[in-house]
């Protein structure tokens, strides 16, 4: 039987948003505005100044990359892709290239999963970096997006994943958006139904022009530092000639500090401490004394976290069922013993919650 969360951080919905218990996981806002445009023709003039200025801006970047992809594989340097925009009116949203030509063929009406395998060589960084969503700012100057606004979706995504979520149709009342909340404050891997969530709590608040300014800037302040850490870290694997075998957004091992790890039977009720994590194993260390855990097993991860920018922590709890790999005496620990666990969070919201605050993996 799935776990449900006792101390989940609740938030005040509109009464027109269905929801379950089991969703109140949006933030609390750290933005005063919202997506709902109360005047069309200065967010029309917003856009058209702002996505400008930006497209200028970045103009340099419009050059390398294509002549990177180029380079790659020799392939198309842009890709258009149906999405669904106001009253699901559908529109061609651009990018840059990132998959294989015939990628479309494979994916299908499903999202991108790991081990396919369909990135063309620089297509990871491109995609990591987000710098692949720069050609959208075509799209907000022509008037098929805001600058703010929630995500557009593909319509066999929509029809296939979303047209279900209660609440989901709201955001077919603004424009998508080049950025969105539910994008910037949540992990990429989150269940739709989630992100809907955070994202409908602002569907229903008016925007506010200085608002979109400062999520804007603190978007690209966000990016900015998300290129250079990637660049960095791409640079350092050259020098190092170091081989990825595995999608580094999924599986790269993450070392939260705090962390405590708790077996959930009576039998072995005894805390140990997290080493290290990805989204599919947990590396654990206890202490001496503690009984060695069974093949099959149920853990609750638990440490002190905060909201992106916010400065209250509290305690973030995730429950997983767990299943034993290895088991190894801690090297240089006399007494502690160490364990690899496979993990599969018992709950979407579980799954939501190790990606935000132990995985870490949200853009902001």
């Amino acid at each position: 039987m799935p776990w449900t969360d006792s101390a989940l951080d609740p938030v005040a919905m509109h009464a027109q948003v269905p929801r379950s218990p089991a969703e109140h996981v949006a933030p609390q806002p750290r933005f005063s505005g919202g997506y709902r445009k109360l005047n069309t023709l200065t967010g029309l003039v917003l856009n058209v100044l702002v996505g400008t200025l930006l497209l200028i801006c970045t103009a340099p970047l419009f050059v390398l990359i294509p002549i990177a992809i180029k380079l790659a594989d020799g392939g198309p340097v842009f890709y258009s892709s149906i999405r669904l925009g106001r009253h699901k009116r559908p529109f061609a949203m651009y990018k840059f290239r990132t998959l294989k030509s015939d990628a479309d063929r494979t994916i299908g009406a499903t999202l991108l999963g790991r081990g396919q395998r369909l990135e063309t060589p620089i297509g990871h960084f491109l995609r990591e970096t987000r710098i692949d969503e720069l050609p959208q700012l075509i799209n907000v100057i022509k008037g098929d997006m805001d600058l703010i606004g929630p995500r557009p979706e593909r319509p066999e995504i929509y029809e296939r994943l979303c047209r279900d979520i209660p609440g989901y149709d709201l955001r077919f009342q603004t424009r998508p958006g080049l950025i969105g909340y539910a994008q910037l404050f949540t992990p990429h891997g989150s269940p739709k139904r989630i992100r809907s969530l955070i994202d409908s709590f602002y569907l229903i608040r008016n925007q506010r022009i200085g608002n979109d300014l400062q999520l804007l800037a603190y978007a690209l302040w966000a990016l900015g530092l998300r290129f250079l850490r990637t660049l960095l870290a791409a640079l350092g694997q050259r020098l190092r000639r170091k081989r990825v075998r595995d999608e580094r957004r999924l599986r790269e091992r993450i070392a939260p500090d705090n962390t405590l790890v708790w077996f959930e039977d009576e039998e072995h009720a005894c805390a140990c401490t997290l080493v290290d994590l990805n989204d599919e194993a947990v590396l654990i260390r206890c202490p001496p004394g503690h009984q060695p855990p069974p093949q099959l097993a149920r853990l609750r991860l638990e440490r002190q976290a905060s909201h992106p920018g916010g400065s209250a922590r509290k305690r973030r709890i995730v429950r997983c069922e767990a299943q034993l790999t290895m088991q190894r005496a801690s090297p240089g620990l006399e007494g502690y013993h160490d364990y690899v666990l496979q993990i599969r969070p018992a709950t979407p919201l579980n799954a939501f919650k190790l990606q935000k605050y132990f995985l870490l993996s949200s853009l902001c």
